[in-house]
């Protein structure tokens, strides 16, 4: 029989997991769950992987023995080298459009405590260990120095291949596709619990399973768009998703190597290494602070306003004294800026109100629009920048920071009037917000009445404090 109760605290459709006694005063920590975080580890490798590939393929393209095979001699630019404005393009666009495929199997069996280490800064490593290892092989005369990058390429991939043997599949995708036998002995093998309390667990995931397929029974992807409230929603998870591109990361991101070699910086390399490890300090800082802080609506738009004043200073110091050590020493400190701004302040936040915004019959469709918007704006990003920083283009070089700048600054604003605050809302509240139709600045302070005693049939609304 299910353990799982309703509770008079809560509206009659939800429901609350109540552990057996054994339970009680439990220790639940990574040494009791070693099982669990080996498989998210392994799975979360993926994400490593992604981000090993972009960090080391962007630097590829300042790498003196790269571009002597698939670049030309440019003796007026800083390399001596260049490579055309055509193949820069393929080579960064191409792998965003190969980020559309999603590799992270780590939500659907960790632990909820545990969701955010799991799988938190992966991708950041991995891009700076993308980063070293284009360090420590650049000076090689030679196909090598990039040769001997691209052949570990391989090595998580292989790592992956042969994991996957020894974990199991994910319980909750067992039970989507009715295999409850197996999907028990997968959570036996993830978690260190007796029986009861797996079978507590167990019982939980099928209510919730229920839950949602019962909350997106008969929605359709047209649904996004047929009412107010559901295009309001969609237009604003798609919108907060969009600002990661606005903020100018990707051309940061795909080709900081190559940005700081033209700028005339001496150590391009070494200096994408650090711009790389302030990303990963930004993470792990942002996740020991957005459960406790986490608004949106601040941190978003400080987040933009820094990135979009270090891009205008970026361009305003190239502009006065290019060239020079005085300049490239500055243009390294702002990036390091930059990329706190927007690893700390901007994407995490982004992604997170993508996920609370749309309505719980639409989000898998909402947020899957969202994704895909991000991707697409990421691929133009990157697919354009050439025209602009390659020499044999525009040649605007740190200059670019002109151009985003000022979108920097609208992104801000748009996030200011139009992004509603939902932290630590549950998703009946964002539900009945937005069926009030409030303003986004009236979000964070209005009180929910609930459907039970609460929404009139008349339509009226609780106040809002401070009206």
């Amino acid at each position: 029989m299910s353990d799982i109760t309703p509770t008079d605290k809560q509206p009659p459709s939800a429901t609350v997991l109540k552990l057996p006694e054994e339970a009680l005063g439990r220790k639940d920590g990574i040494r009791q769950h070693r099982k669990c975080f080996a498989a998210c580890a392994l799975i979360s490798l993926c994400s490593f992987q992604y981000g090993f590939d972009f960090g080391m393929i962007g630097g590829l393209q300042a790498m003196v023995g790269f571009l002597q095979v698939f670049g030309h001699r440019a003796p007026d630019l800083p390399l001596g080298w260049n490579i055309s404005t055509q193949r820069q393009q393929l080579i960064s666009s191409l792998m965003m459009i190969g980020g559309l495929v999603s590799c992270l199997l780590t939500g659907p069996i960790a632990a909820v405590a545990f969701l955010g280490p799991a799988s938190g800064i992966w991708t950041s490593a991995g891009g700076l260990v993308g980063t070293i290892v284009d360090n420590s092989t650049e000076a090689i005369d030679g196909r090598q120095a990039y040769m001997i990058p691209m052949s570990f390429m391989y090595i998580i991939p292989a790592i992956i291949s042969i994991g996957l043997f020894f974990i199991p599949e994910s319980p909750r995708w067992l039970l989507q596709h009715a295999r409850g036998d197996q999907a028990r002995a997968a959570l036996r093998w993830l978690r260190p619990y007796g029986e009861a309390e797996l079978e507590a667990e167990f019982c939980d995931m099928q209510d919730a399973l229920k839950a949602h397929a019962e909350a997106e029974k008969g929605a359709a992807f047209m649904d996004m768009f047929k009412n107010p409230v559901n295009r309001r929603r969609t237009a604003l998870a798609v919108c907060v998703v969009l600002v990661q591109n606005t903020s100018g990361a990707f051309y940061m991101i795909s080709y900081g190597t190559y940005f700081f070699a033209n700028a005339g910086l001496g150590k391009p390399f070494q200096d994408s290494c650090i711009t790389a490890a302030v990303g990963i300090v930004a993470v792990l800082v942002n996740s020991a602070v957005i459960t406790h802080v986490g608004r949106r609506r601040v941190f978003l738009p400080c987040g933009l306003l820094l990135c979009g004043l270090t891009q205008l200073l970026i361009a305003v110091v190239y502009t006065v004294d290019p060239g020079t050590e005085s300049t490239g020493r500055a243009i390294v400190g702002l990036a390091v800026i930059y990329i706190f701004g927007y690893y700390g302040m901007i994407i995490t936040y982004s992604l997170i109100s993508a996920g609370e915004l749309p309505s719980q019959q639409l989000r898998s469709y909402t947020f899957g629009l969202a994704t895909a918007v991000g991707f697409l704006g990421a691929w133009v990003s990157t697919f354009t920048t050439p025209y602009f920083i390659n020499p044999e283009s525009l040649n605007w070089g740190p200059k670019y920071g002109y151009l985003w700048a000022p979108l920097c600054v609208i992104s801000a604003a748009w996030v200011y009037f139009f992004l509603p605050e939902v932290k630590g809302r549950r998703l009946e509240e964002i539900d009945e917000m937005f069926e009030a139709r409030l303003p986004a600045k009236k979000f964070r302070n209005y009180v929910c009445v609930g459907r039970r005693g609460g929404a009139s049939s008349e339509g009226k609304v609780a106040n809002v404090k401070g009206k």
